[in-house]
């Protein structure tokens, strides 16, 4: 094979290479195109589109008069709507009939917004509950997924080293008053981050 001829084969591997490489990337832009996912919460505050939608403001208290402001636990873009989940307290039926005072008890709410305005996603009848069952039942796994990362990213930053949130994490997976569940949307995070945790050492959620 003369020079020209290996020169033109080297330019036909050459281009073809790039191709392919162009289309992968391409792929997997577009394969993450759906899901933008607000990485920093720590100086973000819940957007005022929300607030219809949770619940002391459906029972038409204002921000003000909140008994505690809600806290933004996460909020991820995802296929043209944005998800926020907020824990707070929330007025609710006192467990006990003599009960006089206003009873609040906590709470996990999700939200959606888009164009046409906010979508509350559940109900104080099922936000504790919430706190303790799998993200999914609400939202589409990849949101719930993405949730899962800010939080426990979050959790992180606080204390400073992959090897003490494993060790904070295995702490609480023990049996105790305030027992730890994991989901698979936790699991997977805390993979994204580094850190495995034993199936063994995994309560059976709820």
């Amino acid at each position: 094979m003369n020079s020209k001829n290996k020169f033109f084969l080297l330019t036909v591997i050459a281009v073809a290479f790039l191709i392919v490489l162009s289309h992968q990337i391409t792929a997997k832009f577009v394969f993450n195109s759906d899901l933008a996912i607000a990485q920093d919460l720590s100086s973000q505050s819940i957007s005022s589109s929300i607030y219809p939608c949770l619940p002391d403001a459906r029972e038409g208290l204002s921000k003000s008069q909140m008994n505690k402001p809600p806290l933004l636990r996460g909020v991820v873009e995802y296929k043209g709507k944005q998800y926020y989940v907020v824990e707070m307290l929330y007025k609710t039926t006192p467990p006990f009939v003599d009960y006089e005072e206003d009873y609040y008890q906590g709470g996990r709410f999700f939200v959606q917004l888009d164009e046409l305005g906010c979508l509350p996603l559940n109900t104080t009848d099922d936000a504790t509950d919430l706190l303790f069952v799998s993200m999914t039942q609400v939202v589409p796994e990849p949101v719930a997924q993405q949730l899962a990362l800010q939080w426990w990213q979050k959790r992180l930053n606080e204390l400073g080293s992959l090897q003490k949130l494993k060790q904070d994490i295995l702490d609480g997976l023990k049996p105790g008053p305030y027992t730890l569940y994991l989901f698979a949307e936790d699991v997977w995070a805390l993979e994204q981050l580094g850190i495995t945790i034993p199936e063994s050492a995994l309560n059976q959620p709820r």
